[in-house]
């Protein structure tokens, strides 16, 4: 589909223009000189077709009320007519001037008998793509963009794929933090090896060996109450061995009192055997409660040494964990990594069975590429040849491109661009800048058609 007639009267600069493109014309250059109204015309176009977004906040040429653009499309007519009125700014008072109220507009689409279509705008909505009213457009679009432009049109829709690698890559550099502090509490936690490299992690009970020294100073203390006791006892008989010899010298001295004394002396011998009895036994006890005591010495260190056992093996525990730890992430780490490597491979399939508009074309995550260049870095002629295909892909109904500021494009784009338009059998209005009526389709001169 392509415009067959254009119909614009006081359209911005315009005055009143028909044109009817030649049937196998692929290239419809306005020309003129500026302000002639060039531009006016491929608005009319995008006015008429692309709706209200499009059109400015005053379409109407100075002074007149009404403007209206007829676009003749062979199955469809397209009428699009603004209007507005002048008023008071201030009804009734002696200084109030004459303005304009705001612009409106009402579209109308028919057939060819004139049936009237009931939503317009929503029909033509349908017939022109993203690119139409400014094909160049794609080339100056961020990377992002034209990536995005070209996916849609070629039906690679990466969304999914490239969320569920966001969400493994994050997962992935997550689970690789972990590994790291893992590792790092892994690396310090101490362990210990036995000579044969084997990790010992049984906790041997010390509890025993506890029992066996406190028994060892329950004995110690025992010996020690004998050996007081037996020094004790020493003492006494030192003292009554003294009481004994004043009692032989008094003897000596008081014979008269001898029988009370041999009687005092004979107890005193009972007593003094007694208690040199009870000392032997004393003694006896001593000895062997002191020989019961085990050696205190082996004793500690036998406790020392279970006691570092026992924390070698609680450190190599907690090491052994830690290290199952760090693998079972170092595994995920593997698992998620090959499932990024695999959404690759499935995003790589695609792309390679995608018909691009351009022989060349690729797709990257940041943008377009065309022989392996980011787009961006190739001539300006292969970016021309670029945004047009994509443009005419766009708009795969109507058929028909605007181009504004022709006159920077050279001969060799101007050539390139008929001949991608008669290929796809396209219609191209392109606007140019001159005062030669022969190097255009149509020439305008002060809002007509010269």
């Amino acid at each position: 589909m392509k415009i067959v007639r254009l119909s614009s009267s006081n359209v911005k600069r315009l005055s009143a223009v028909e044109v009817t493109p030649a049937p196998d014309g692929s290239l419809v250059t306005i020309g003129g000189k500026n302000g002639s109204g060039k531009s006016s015309v491929l608005d009319s176009i995008a006015y008429a077709l692309g709706g209200n977004d499009l059109v400015p906040t005053q379409p109407i040429r100075t002074g007149q009320s009404e403007a209206k653009v007829t676009v003749d499309l062979g199955d469809y007519i397209v009428t699009r007519r603004f209007y507005r009125e002048q008023v008071e700014d201030v009804p009734g008072a002696a200084d109030s001037k004459m303005v304009w109220t705001s612009t409106q507009s009402v579209l109308v689409v028919t057939n060819r008998e004139g049936a009237k279509y009931p939503s317009p705008q929503a029909l033509l909505d349908k017939l022109y793509g993203k690119l139409t009213f400014d094909p160049l457009a794609f080339s100056r679009e961020k990377p992002p963009a034209q990536n995005e432009i070209l996916r849609r049109l070629v039906n690679l829709d990466f969304g999914l794929i490239n969320d569920q690698r966001r969400l493994l890559f994050d997962t992935r550099a997550m689970e690789k933090k972990t590994v790291t502090l893992a590792e790092s509490r892994l690396d310090n936690l101490p362990h210990h090896a036995t000579p044969q490299g084997i990790y010992e992690i049984t906790i041997m009970p010390i509890d025993e060996v506890s029992n066996e020294i406190r028994r060892a100073e329950e004995l110690r203390q025992a010996a020690a109450e004998a050996d007081r006791a037996a020094s004790k006892m020493e003492q006494s008989i030192e003292s009554l061995q003294k009481d004994r010899t004043l009692m032989a010298e008094k003897i000596k001295t008081l014979r008269a009192q001898l029988d009370q004394l041999d009687a005092e002396q004979a107890a005193c011998d009972i007593e003094v055997d007694a208690k040199m009895a009870a000392l032997a036994d004393l003694k006896v006890v001593a000895v062997k409660t002191l020989a019961a005591v085990p050696d205190s010495v082996a004793l500690a260190s036998k406790f020392t040494d279970l006691d570092v056992q026992n924390t070698h093996a609680r450190h190599n525990q907690a090491w052994l964990v830690q290290e199952q730890e760090v693998m079972n992430h170092q595994a995920l780490v593997a698992e998620l990594t090959k499932k990024l490597e695999q959404l690759d491979a499935d995003k790589a399939a695609k792309l390679q069975g995608a018909k691009f508009p351009v022989a060349g074309l690729g797709l990257t995550d940041d943008g377009v590429t065309f022989e392996g260049l980011p787009l961006a870095e190739v001539s300006a002629s292969v970016q021309l040849r670029v945004s047009i295909a994509i443009g005419l892909a766009l708009n795969p109904t109507l058929k028909v491109l605007l181009i504004r500021n022709g006159n920077l494009l050279d001969d060799d784009s101007l050539k390139l661009v008929a001949e991608q338009a008669a290929e796809a059998g396209a219609q191209v209005w392109m606007e140019y800048v001159t005062s030669d009526a022969g190097d255009v389709s149509v020439m305008l001169e002060d809002g007509h058609v010269a």
